[in-house]
């Protein structure tokens, strides 16, 4: 298939149409770059053979219509080489890594639209490994969710660094694996954890985490903190020993947290930074930069804050 389809809105050159529910059960091969698939009417659309570019690099939009929108659920690992585009709409995983695993996901559109549905990745219970996530545009809500109960894990394997202004929503653990930098500049709500495991991530001044989210673990790599309210003020923020794990507070901010532990030891309340920050215990090995992290627990007992 090539296109986007016969509509003049581009709902997809395979599409369900009507709010209707079908089954596509065959290969797809997508023959040019940016081919389109969707549905219309709030339909549904199951594609469960495998859908592959050939040895084409083409990226995979997923256009529905912007009041209505609609379902594309994906049953096979696809094998395209490209990215995915969700533009608006939702794809939802019927199998572990339905989505290419060298693929980049991309969320939104930036027509200058309005009442356009959402740009929706949902896990569905299932795990999901891309090659990076971003979004472009600011005409609807760009949510990578897990609406069921099994906890879901997105995995992000960056190797360039993108930024992401959407939302982490549900049941939904995140891990950024790969060397590059992945900025948060969104305010996300979900109730799993985050584990840092190589490269850089950045919660930027924007950005948070939220108050569900409250295992933080950073085994390797860089937690950088740009503005205090990035972690749940009971979060437990666990940093690896040996110099290879930091986190990065920057000037000015005073980050609180529940408890910290260094490895697998319980640390006192208290606050704590790098050379320079002012913090009541200096620790080179797991801080970087100005800022500060206040421990409201710990061994010590509890912090209690005088004003």
């Amino acid at each position: 298939i090539k296109g986007v389809g016969a509509t003049s809105s581009g709902e997809g050159a395979i599409r369900s149409v009507n709010g209707t529910t079908n089954t596509w059960s065959g290969p797809v091969t997508i023959a040019e770059n940016q081919t389109r698939i969707g549905c219309t009417g709030g339909g549904l659309l199951e594609v469960s053979g495998v859908i592959d570019s050939g040895a084409n690099v083409y990226e995979v939009v997923v256009r529905m219509p912007n009041d209505t929108g609609g379902t594309l659920l994906l049953s096979a690992n696809n094998t395209w080489l490209g990215n995915t585009w969700i533009r608006c709409g939702t794809i939802k995983l019927g199998i572990d890594h339905a989505l290419p695993t060298g693929s980049v996901l991309r969320l939104g559109l930036s027509a200058g639209q309005t009442g356009v549905t959402n740009s929706t990745l949902d896990l569905a219970g299932f795990n999901q490994r891309v090659a990076g996530v971003t979004d472009v545009g600011t005409d609807n809500r760009h949510l990578v969710t897990n609406t069921e109960e099994t906890f879901s894990t997105l995995t992000i394997n960056n190797t360039a660094a993108y930024t992401f202004a959407g939302e982490f929503t549900g049941n939904l653990d995140v891990v950024k694996t790969g060397p590059s930098t992945l900025t948060l500049s969104g305010v996300s709500s979900t109730s799993g954890g985050l584990i840092v495991s190589n490269g850089n991530l950045v919660v930027s001044t924007s950005g948070s985490l939220g108050s569900n989210s409250t295992n933080i673990t950073v085994a390797a790599g860089t937690l950088t903190l740009q503005n205090s309210a990035a972690l749940a003020d009971e979060a437990s923020l666990r940093i690896a020993d040996g110099g290879g794990a930091k986190v990065t507070l920057a000037e000015g901010v005073n980050e609180t947290v529940g408890y910290l532990y260094f490895g697998e030891k319980l640390c006192m309340g208290g606050t704590y930074g790098a050379t320079g920050s002012g913090a009541r215990t200096i620790d080179d090995e797991h801080f970087t930069g100005s800022g500060i992290l206040t421990v409201r627990h710990g061994k010590g007992g509890t912090l209690i804050r005088l004003q």
